[in-house]
């Protein structure tokens, strides 16, 4: 299983460690069940087991539909928001909190050894996938892709492997 998943929107994207898309993910699903409760929203039900999945593999990278109307990335969108207020709430999430976290079959997120993580880190995860849906990340220099989601900080540019 990686460490990273692949974050893609219409063109663009970038990398993030999966810890903490996992955890901005388990906030993503908890802003976005009332909704599906209250509105019955079949696509957003569907992308929020799409997201149970990415929070626990990232192998598949997140879920962000291609074919999503106006009306459906603003209300990703607006999740996404909402997610970052209730993250923003709490410093740290803990290992033992996230690994108890049922998000599918039972399985919350590997924490991969961390005691704990900043909420900081997936707030910066939330924003980035906000700028991504508006279409205003700004694009990496030429060579280098973003890395969001580290405990190291504000993202990263890493260069990118060329392959032939």
């Amino acid at each position: 299983m990686s460490k990273t998943l692949d974050v893609g929107f219409r063109g663009q994207g970038f990398w993030a460690f999966d810890v903490v898309s996992g955890i901005f993910l388990k906030h993503l699903i908890d802003a976005a069940e009332p909704r599906i409760a209250d509105q019955h929203e079949p696509c957003l039900a569907e992308a929020v087991g799409h997201w149970r999945f990415n929070a626990i593999c990232a192998d598949c990278g997140l879920f962000l539909d291609e074919n999503w109307s106006a009306e459906q990335v603003q209300s990703v969108r607006e999740l996404a928001t909402s997610a970052c207020a209730l993250l923003s709430m709490r410093r740290e999430i803990s290992a033992e909190e996230k690994s108890s976290w049922s998000l599918l079959d039972g399985k919350g997120v590997f924490p991969r050894g961390y005691a704990s993580i900043m909420t900081e880190s997936a707030i910066q995860l939330g924003r980035a996938i906000i700028q991504l849906l508006d279409v205003s990340l700004p694009e990496a220099p030429r060579g280098t892709w973003w890395f969001f989601g580290t405990e190291d900080g504000p993202p990263i540019l890493a260069k990118r492997q060329e392959t032939t």
